[in-house]
Formats: structure tokens, C-alpha cells, sequence
């Protein structure tokens, strides 16, 4: 599985990178995972004022939710 994690208004954390990696290996464990683009932004006036976005990419016909 191809990782891409990024961070936004964040410094990275390396904390942060092994909790991403073992949800990931996770679910991994539940269905095959291509790839995986994580994002963890950081929204200081924001409400939440963190976020996390994740788009996987599983073998099988394309879909999108949200």
C-alpha cells in the first residue's frame, strides 16, 4: 500500500505518522488498499479546529462518498 500523508498548518509529529500507519494497517486487514492520501489540518479559527481527510484507493469499480 502506497501512503501519502500530509500536513497542513501542522508541524509533523511523529506520533501522529504511527497513528495514521496502524489505522491504516488496520483496515488494511479488513479489505485490500491500493493506496491511502491522508491530511491532517490544522484550523486555528476553525470549528473543529483540526481535521482529517483520507482517500483510499481499493481494487474494484470506482466510488465516491462522503
Amino acid at each position: 500500500m502506497k501512503t501519502t500523508l500530509r500536513y497542513l498548518s501542522l508541524n509533523a509529529q511523529a506520533t501522529w505518522h504511527r497513528q495514521v500507519e496502524e489505522q491504516l494497517k488496520h483496515l488494511h486487514g479488513l479489505t485490500a488498499i491500493t493506496s491511502a492520501e491522508v491530511v491532517l489540518e490544522h484550523q486555528p479559527e476553525g470549528k473543529p479546529a483540526f481535521r482529517v481527510q483520507v482517500r483510499l484507493e481499493v481494487p474494484g469499480p470506482g466510488m465516491h462518498t462522503k
